[in-house]
């Protein structure tokens, strides 16, 4: 409600020290009071009015809010969830042995799996002990044949009880004396968003493909650990996505050198 109502100036007042118009202001001043009372009295109540509306959109600008937090609270409740649902977990008794590289294991049918998804594949006994990380190649939905391309991995061995899961667009933090560590490659290497690579090219050069661009937030570390780039560079495949601006692989050759490429504005820098 709009607050409309003024308050008409009252005249002036009579005074003892001016007797000759004391009748004439006594009069017009009591003669307004009344006014006075009507103008004061809608005023308040336009006031009144007025408050009220104002205490309602409070409430209901708090209602709004509580809404929009349940709100957001159930969309990151989906968002955890999906991860653990029944369609993003399978089991597998395939015999399988700890290492690098491509596996074939069969699930159960009718999962969300789709190519492109990073997975874990852990033995059931010992899930943190013993354990693959990689990206999903293929998955057939009617005989459950799953295809993983392994690019890290935990423990050592042959288990047929695995748990497999979504983990999103990250590889699992593996810490050593609190840092995370370092992953020795000394073959082409599909690299893994968040993974520390400890090169060895001291025996011949080799490919490190970059990640797969998904959340955009994508890092990976590289150092020399053993041998010397100048003299078996190690080459920097892109994946798809420009390196520094060029849409093209990136070639190091200098010597024990260590450096981070990280997705800014959907570009691998080095930073």
């Amino acid at each position: 409600m709009t607050i409309t109502q003024t308050i008409t100036d009252l005249p002036t007042p009579p005074s003892r020290t001016e007797p000759a118009t004391f009748d004439n202001r006594a009069d017009a001043f009591l003669g307004a009071t009344p006014n006075l009372g009507t103008e004061i009295n809608t005023l308040a109540s336009e006031i009144n009015a007025t408050q009220a509306e104002m205490n309602a959109t409070q409430v209901a600008a708090g209602v709004s809010a509580a809404e929009a937090l349940v709100s957001k609270t159930a969309a990151e409740a989906a968002a955890a969830s999906a991860v653990l649902a029944p369609g993003a977990t399978a089991t597998s008794t395939t015999s399988l042995t700890i290492n690098n590289g491509a596996k074939a294991l069969t699930i159960q049918t009718g999962k969300n799996f789709v190519k492109g998804q990073l997975v874990s594949i852990a033995s059931d006994a010992d899930p943190s002990g013993a354990a693959m990380y990689g990206a999903i190649t293929n998955y057939d939905d009617v005989t459950g044949a799953l295809a993983v391309n392994v690019s890290n991995n935990i423990g050592a061995g042959t288990f047929n009880d695995w748990v497999i899961g979504l983990i999103g667009s990250w590889l699992p933090v593996f810490y050593v004396a609190d840092e995370l560590a370092w992953l020795h490659v000394d073959a082409a290497h599909n690299a893994v968003a968040g993974q520390r690579l400890a090169a060895d090219v001291s025996t011949a050069p080799f490919t490190i493909t970059l990640p797969t661009v998904v959340s955009g937030s994508e890092w990976v570390e590289i150092s020399a650990a053993v041998g010397d780039f100048s003299a078996n560079p190690l080459t920097i495949a892109r994946n798809g996505t420009p390196i520094e601006g060029l849409n093209e692989d990136g070639t190091v050759d200098v010597s024990k050198t260590r450096f981070t490429l990280a997705v800014i504005n959907g570009i691998w820098r080095v930073v």
